[in-house]
């Protein structure tokens, strides 16, 4: 494939997946209206989500949306290093709405300018116009790292693919804007140390909760405690996901027993949206999200209430001084005890086989018995809901790696059993 055949097709309105300054994504033309409603669409994006556009320059930019002098300066030093960094501008009197992120009363369009190491992209940026350009995957899956991955996603749905090879890093840029009075926030860091990255975004943080919020199956802690009487009223049985991050795991349980009640915790609101939306887009009515600190889990379920608890890779905090904060350390396992219903159990899946080895320490020496334990769960025969794959754990399982997975219960009720 040559830049022409690039060219040509991005400038038939069709789609092309190629490395960008960062990480693998899909492309196309940001002056094509049409090409770009067909990106929202392949992509599975809302129409009134913006895209990252990419540029060849500050003075492109300018075509596109009006820059004051002091901003354009700004950019100008901004895009002059060796970082890839995505910056919001208000939108007000561009060109080209179709590009606007409307979900704010602040319609804005995020640009970026590759850095001057990227300068073929950029010299096929002057070629082509302006690009819109997301990573290369489909919502709540990660990016794909490679031409094969990228396929899996989109199929036919994308003209051309250009094989750079395996993208290893998949790092995101850095995405900033500018406050009102001229400060630079940092909406999403790369990693790196740079002085802005210390900056707390509060609107960011609203409006992650403004997103959690809008859904009637989404709670904080003090909406929890005044609905959680009604919401427990019966006898249904109770599983509870501890630290659910996208708490997609438990939307997938809760699919498979509609006669059962789920609880995902997490204290991101964020992360706890995306299940909560899947579910919306399900219609479950049987499962709930509620953004709490784990420390405060006995609050969240009554005690003697949840029949089942799934930990699903949670975070190893590898380093000695942090075992205190794993899911698995014994203060957790003495507040999930008192969760548990006589005969409940605790199921938990981990890649980490450091965490895994740790927790079954953790368990025995605080009086919780075995009761399954395999360290590659899916060449095992443990029941197949242990084995619903969240896209981590796709992830992990493709490249290999095998999957630990343990469950408990306590010993004076596994004594029982």
């Amino acid at each position: 494939m040559t830049e022409q055949d690039v060219i040509d097709t991005l400038g038939r309105g069709e789609l092309v997946v190629m490395k960008s300054d960062t990480i693998y994504g899909i492309f196309a033309s940001a002056l094509d209206q049409s090409a770009v409603e067909r990106l929202h669409a392949v992509r599975d994006r809302a129409p009134e989500q913006g895209f990252i556009v990419l540029a060849d320059s500050v003075e492109t930019i300018g075509r596109l949306v009006t820059l004051r002098p002091q901003i354009r300066a700004r950019l100008e030093t901004i895009w002059a290093t060796l970082f890839a960094t995505s910056v919001i501008l208000s939108s007000k009197g561009s060109k080209a709405p179709w590009l606007a992120d409307t979900r704010t009363n602040k319609p804005s369009i995020c640009f970026r300018v590759p850095s001057k190491q990227n300068q073929a992209l950029r010299v096929l940026l002057q070629k082509t116009g302006p690009l819109c350009a997301p990573s290369a995957n489909l919502p709540d899956q990660l990016p794909a790292r490679n031409i094969k991955e990228a396929k899996a996603y989109f199929g036919d749905s994308v003209s051309l693919y250009i094989d750079s090879g395996e993208c290893n890093e998949n790092q995101p840029s850095r995405i900033i804007r500018f406050s009102e009075s001229g400060t630079v926030e940092t909406l999403r860091s790369d990693g790196r140390s740079h002085p802005e990255d210390f900056v707390i975004t509060r609107r960011r943080k609203l409006y992650k909760f403004a997103k959690f919020d809008e859904l009637d199956t989404c709670f904080h802690l003090e909406e929890w405690l005044a609905a959680r009487g009604e919401i427990m009223t019966g006898d249904r049985e109770l599983t509870v996901e501890i630290g659910a991050g996208s708490a997609l795991f438990s939307v997938e349980l809760a699919k498979r027993h509609p006669e059962k009640l789920f609880v995902a915790v997490d204290i991101k609101g964020d992360r706890l949206y995306q299940g909560a939306r899947e579910a919306a887009r399900l219609e479950l009515a049987n499962i709930y999200f509620v953004r709490s600190d784990i420390a405060r889990i006995n609050e969240v379920i009554p005690d003697a209430r949840a029949n089942e608890i799934w930990i699903t890779f949670p975070d190893p905090y590898p380093r000695k001084p942090d075992a205190k904060h794993r899911l698995t350390a014994p203060r957790y396992l003495n507040y999930y005890r008192q969760l548990l219903q006589p005969h409940g159990t605790l199921q938990f899946k981990t890649d980490s086989n450091r965490l895994f080895e740790w927790s079954l320490e953790q368990f025995v020496e605080n009086g919780w018995r075995e009761q399954i334990m395999t360290r590659d769960l899916h060449a095992s025969e443990v029941p197949d809901e242990a084995k619903i794959m969240t896209s981590y754990e796709k992830r992990f399982v493709n490249e290999g790696m095998t999957i630990n997975f343990a469950q408990f219960a306590p010993a004076d009720v596994a004594s029982h059993q």
